[in-house]
């Protein structure tokens, strides 16, 4: 046996002897790093210099094509993108223009409703005196309800630009 201290090289022709590897199921970090001091030393990569004649600044430079192509890219991206959100803001602005012209028209409606209602109170008043007969009185008295019953077409054709305003029934 050596002196302490002392690395003597192994006799020529045997193997050095190796670290006593410890239980895996005991020390795994052990029986890992235990692992590791036996396997082979592998030499480090190689690395090839090429020399192509180019200076090192100009390796990596782009060509100026490129450069206004990566430019427009940037600015593309982002318009195309908002071309399709406006669109569908387009789409949804029509939707809602249409809803506001419905209302516009079930408000003429609900006018018209109500002309029809009192054109019925005036005939159930004419008649209580009797069976109804021509008469020019009733006939001029009717003449504006009956008006008013007529579906204004010009609030229907315009309704989707008509939804701020209200509705007026003819005559009113």
């Amino acid at each position: 046996m050596p002196p302490p201290g002392v690395n003597v090289p192994p006799p020529p022709g045997t193997q050095p002897a190796r670290p006593a590897v410890p239980n895996a199921a005991d020390d795994p970090f052990g029986a890992m790093n235990a692992m590791a001091q036996m396997g082979q030393v592998q030499r480090a990569p190689e690395i090839v210099i090429v020399n192509d004649g180019k200076p090192v600044e100009q390796v990596g430079a782009s060509t100026r094509f490129a450069t206004i192509g990566k430019y427009a890219l940037i600015a593309l991206v982002p318009m195309v993108i908002g071309m399709v959100m406006g669109a569908a803001g387009r789409s949804n602005s029509a939707y809602n223009q249409a809803i506001g012209g419905a209302k516009v028209i079930a408000a003429g409606v609900k006018a018209s409703k109500q002309s029809l209602g009192e054109l019925q109170t005036v005939l159930d008043e004419a008649t209580k005196k009797g069976p109804l007969k021509p008469d020019k009185a009733l006939t001029d008295s009717l003449k504006p309800l009956v008006e008013r019953l007529k579906p204004p077409s010009d609030v229907v054709f315009r309704a989707s630009k008509a939804r701020s305003t209200p509705i007026c029934p003819r005559g009113s």
